[in-house]
């Protein structure tokens, strides 16, 4: 059985068999946990594990109160299958959490949003922000997300002849397996610098972090190079440049009573969940392929691209019924990423989880 239930959040349940196997995540050039993860079930280890995955929130974080003012700036290019190709920019004049402006352009799209005061504005309507807009956005300003009530797993690891550590959160996985299980989201963070070189939302797709300009800003150092990968190919390259805001026109971030007038949709990310299907009449282990999806306003699946598959031949397959869901209606405009399984025939199911 499927339940879903979404509102302002995109939370499911599923069920699969607890006795049957699963098939293992595929290997990814990007991903640097082949093995030796291990669980993190002592309130030292947490507390080791936490305190690094902390110090590159607050690091990445560039929407805290105490930001101070500032101008940034992400030119980029974008490949792959999702709507929306070619070069684009993006920027964001952020005075505080009351007072900021965005704008983003790419192909035929352009937008141009006003925060004031808790009322979000467009300076014109629009319907829906490509998806790798919205994924650059989230990729720059809110990369680290909170981690203290979830399963975790650390791996030591190399990247760049660096000693990093990835910390791996879930609802729960088998301990004995010590790769990357398909349930897990990654942060990979520099030991010695505390910043995040890789985020991994789920397997197949990868957001890389460079640092080779030391762009200080306040305190922090702000990623000059992003990349994102799906599927082992780069879909979105971009240069990131910060300073300071200066002197800014009032008016630019002013909304006008027009621009009050309309409904802006918000851009949230939802909560990963996983359904399940009948596989291949010659399966004998659960094939999970993992769907990345946009959800527009009105509940449908705008756009959706394969991750990773432990089949490929399923991916077309996955896709299908993904895009067949439906989903509540609101001025959310959700990404996330549908976890689907692929049962073989007759193994029932009854285990929880994403």
């Amino acid at each position: 059985m499927f339940r879903c239930l979404l509102v302002l959040t995109l939370g499911c349940t599923a069920t699969v068999g607890a006795n049957v196997p699963v098939a293992p995540v595929p290997a990814d050039p990007h991903e640097l946990v082949a093995g030796g993860a291990v669980l993190a079930s002592t309130p030292a280890a947490r507390a080791a594990a936490l305190a690094l995955f902390e110090r590159a929130k607050q690091n990445s974080d560039l929407h805290m109160p105490e930001t101070p003012p500032f101008f940034l700036k992400a030119t980029f290019d974008v490949e792959g299958s999702a709507s929306g190709t070619g070069a684009g920019e993006l920027t964001e004049t952020w005075m505080s959490g009351r007072s900021w402006r965005w704008t983003a352009n790419l192909g035929d799209y352009s937008q141009i949003r006003l925060g004031s005061n808790g009322t979000l504005a467009d300076a014109q309507p629009v319907s829906i922000v490509p998806m790798r807009v919205q994924t650059l956005r989230s990729a720059i300003f809110w990369p680290v997300q909170q981690a203290s009530n979830v399963t975790l797993r650390t791996a030591a690891v190399e990247w760049n002849g660096r000693s990093v550590t990835c910390i791996l959160g879930s609802g729960s996985v088998d301990p004995s397996i010590q790769s990357r299980q398909w349930v897990e989201e990654e942060y990979c963070v520099d030991n010695a610098s505390g910043l995040l070189q890789i985020h991994s939302p789920a397997p197949g797709s990868f957001i890389v972090y460079g640092y080779s300009k030391d762009m200080q800003f306040h305190g922090r150092v702000v990623p000059d190079h992003i990349t994102a990968y799906i599927a082992g190919v780069a879909v979105i390259d971009a240069q990131v440049d910060i300073s300071d805001a200066g002197k800014v026109d009032a008016g630019l971030l002013a909304p006008t009573e027009e621009m009050l007038r309309s409904t802006a949709v918000v851009l949230n990310a939802g909560h990963r969940f996983a359904t399940n299907t009948t596989g291949p009449a010659t399966a004998s282990a659960v094939l999970p392929v993992i769907v990345h999806i946009t959800i527009d306003a009105n509940g449908t699946v705008a756009d959706a691209e394969v991750s990773a598959a432990a089949d490929p031949a399923l991916s077309k397959s996955a896709v299908d019924l993904v895009r067949h869901m439906g989903f509540s209606e609101g001025r959310i405009q959700r990404e996330t990423y549908v976890n689907v399984r692929f049962m073989p025939p007759g193994s029932g199911a009854m285990l929880n989880e994403n």
